[in-house]
């Protein structure tokens, strides 16, 4: 896709995708559409699958693009152990398996300040809190379940809880343990659950168990996706595949427009959306705005906090 005419001198941004459809060419195609709005004619953007086995053993960046752009985990462990000192802007990766591939790497090629970088698939925790207390404001007893890969966030939840007036319990989930029982000994007290993404607490197996102990308790859950609010929790903040792409693009715009590809800091997302689960609240007895208000609220509070 966009490829530039022969002997062209822009500079070639190499996207790969984890997987050939689905949300991975969604965020290519969104990227691609806000770059040629933003600047139109500036890169020869270059979307392909990652290679199958049979090219294993060939360097999937001969032809030495200026920017590699990644998409999804099986992309970017490629792009971190093949790309050398071409910059790598990763997308559509949790914020854990990002830090675990990063940090497989050689001390030499984690130069995260300019050369390795990412938009996370993660909200910041402060917009999660956000959304709680917006939709959820006279509940102050906040349970958390921290499973290994999340427990790294326990000491700044606590933190933001304390500045935000909250009383936070939490209970740790080992790894193969089933959360249900830690879960059980915080429904005595707590007033709304916040789930961190973590694939040892919440996954297939677990979820409908640990949104049945909720809502036999009558707590609302504040989840991490769309589907997890369509599967019974009450809440969600999140950002979808194009969102995700179209901050890229106004990040891609940015760096044509200095000329300088030091990518700096990863990032969170920029663009996002709220999901709500009406039957839900309805059933626990909570009165809760629509989509799109909650999404307008949640903007400019984040706006005010800046």
């Amino acid at each position: 896709a966009g490829r530039a005419a022969e002997g062209s001198e822009l500079p070639r941004v190499q996207v790969l995708l984890s997987g050939s459809g689905g949300a991975y060419a969604e965020v290519a195609q969104a990227l691609e559409a806000r770059l040629q709005t933003l600047t139109p004619g500036r890169a020869e953007i270059d979307i392909r699958p990652v290679p199958d086995q049979s090219a294993a053993d060939t360097d999937p960046f001969a032809d030495r693009p200026a920017l590699i752009v990644p998409i999804g985990i099986r992309a970017t462990a490629l792009a971190l152990q093949n790309a050398g000192p071409i910059p790598v802007l990763s997308l559509l990766i949790p914020e854990r398996d990002y830090r675990v591939l990063l940090g497989s790497q050689q001390p030499t090629e984690r130069n995260t300040g300019s050369q390795r970088s990412a938009i996370y698939l993660d909200q910041p925790l402060e917009r999660q809190l956000d959304l709680l207390q917006l939709v959820l404001p006279d509940r102050m007893r906040l349970a958390v379940l921290t499973g290994p890969h999340s427990a790294q966030n326990k000491e700044q939840l606590t933190a933001l809880a304390k500045q935000r007036g909250l009383t936070l319990m939490s209970e740790s989930v080992d790894r193969g343990a089933n959360p249900v029982t830690s879960l059980a000994r915080l429904m005595e007290d707590a007033d709304v659950l916040l789930a961190l993404p973590d694939p040892e607490v919440f996954n297939r197996t677990n979820l409908q168990a640990i949104l049945f102990t909720t809502y036999r308790n009558f707590v609302p859950v504040i989840g991490f996706s769309r589907a997890y609010v369509r599967a019974g929790a009450l809440a969600a903040v999140y950002s979808n595949a194009r969102q995700i792409g179209e901050q890229a693009g106004d990040w891609l715009a940015e760096l044509m427009r200095t000329e300088r590809w030091s990518l700096g800091e990863p990032r969170y997302p920029a663009y996002y959306s709220v999901a709500v689960n009406p039957q839900v609240a309805q059933s626990l007895g909570i009165a809760i705005a629509d989509e799109t208000h909650l999404t307008e609220q949640l903007r400019t509070k984040g706006i005010r906090e800046q």
